[in-house]
């Protein structure tokens, strides 16, 4: 490169002047040149600033939405928030209405699963010492019902609204907002699958059943008793059926109308209905979880002591017959839509 000082005396001054000042602006530029690439590299990627942008875009949008702070916070309690990942209750919630134009609704056996693992036992109750009794109803008529868990309390309450009828006024002749409202409040475990549960009075004599938060079984299932296959509603009380275990006895079986049934799809054609808290044991697990806590990830022992996969779950959106029932000396038996190859659970003996 060309000096200006070498150019001194074999050029005009002004010319000399005009070339030094032109090196001195490219050596500034050179230098500024390389400032900017060093900046450069120490810029994010592209990946980067888009990821950087979604994560500033998420902060600010859960910093306005207020039900965003309730997540990740578990039950409701009176110091916690409600959170997003729901409790589970399981088998246990019926129902009497042998005495006229009364319904009489206790528990048995009934377990809720909280989020962070723990479960709470909730104490039997009986027809002679409900939970609740309401009387004062119309014969034949279906009344909605809203039973919750009240974790303040700790204890099974239903809720009594204004639209309420009966004595206290806690049933429904249709689907009340303001008691689905109160059962799933703060502070509240709703212990039906669709918030609310039904039953109908009678004049006197009637029987009972389960109500939306029973653990059942679709009575339309299989299951292989001595006088071969059968549908578990048409088993009969005494019937001898057949498990793992061996044959046991069906002692107990209570029907009850359900509003939706889970069907789990396994290979080889299997499949079985179930109310969406029945409690099902999964492949080499003694702990048994509700129906609706199980993913395709899960596998279901079998009548050939091998796993099941599941392969498909649907949410069957039509009412049906269910049976809460229970077993001795076993409590387990084999059961299936297609045919009996599942193993099932009858969970808590029922009283």
């Amino acid at each position: 490169m060309i000096r200006a000082p070498a150019l001194r005396g074999k050029a005009d001054d002004a010319v000399v002047a005009a070339i030094q000042d032109l090196y001195d602006k490219v050596s500034q530029q050179q230098k500024a040149i390389l400032v900017t690439q060093a900046a450069v590299v120490s810029l994010p990627t592209a990946d980067q600033i888009n990821s950087q942008l979604k994560s500033a875009k998420t902060e600010q949008s859960l910093s306005t939405i207020a039900a965003a702070q309730l997540t990740s916070q578990g039950v409701s309690t009176g110091i916690t928030g409600q959170g997003s990942i729901l409790p589970v209750p399981s088998t246990g919630l019926l129902y009497d209405n042998a005495t006229a134009n009364t319904i009489k609704w206790y528990s048995t056996g009934l377990m809720i699963y909280l989020p962070d693992g723990r479960v709470i036992v909730v104490p039997d109750t009986t027809v002679a010492a409900p939970i609740i009794s309401v009387g004062g109803l119309t014969p034949s008529t279906t009344y909605y019902f809203y039973p919750c868990y009240n974790l303040d309390l700790g204890m099974v309450q239903f809720i009594v609204v204004t639209g309420g009828t009966g004595t206290p006024a806690a049933a429904y002749t249709a689907k009340s907002v303001l008691a689905a409202q109160g059962a799933s409040g703060d502070g509240k475990i709703a212990l039906a699958p669709t918030t609310s549960v039904t039953a109908a009075a009678t004049s006197g004599g009637g029987g009972g059943g389960g109500g939306g938060g029973s653990g059942c079984i679709r009575s339309t299932m299989l299951v292989q008793g001595k006088r071969g296959i059968i549908e578990l509603g048409h088993a009969r009380l005494g019937e001898l059926i057949k498990g793992p275990e061996g044959w046991t006895t069906l002692t107990t079986k209570k029907p009850s109308a359900q509003p939706e049934f889970l069907r789990f799809k396994f290979g080889l054609g299997d499949w079985i209905d179930v109310t969406p808290s029945h409690p099902m044991a999964t492949y080499k697990s003694d702990v048994l979880v509700p129906a609706k806590s199980l993913c395709f990830a899960d596998q279901i022992p079998t009548r050939s002591g091998l796993p099941a996969r599941i392969i498909g779950i649907e949410l069957l959106e039509e009412s049906g017959q269910a049976e809460s029932i229970e077993c001795s000396p076993f409590h387990t038996f084999y059961v299936g839509g297609g045919m009996p190859n599942l193993v099932g659970h009858n969970f808590n003996p029922l009283k």
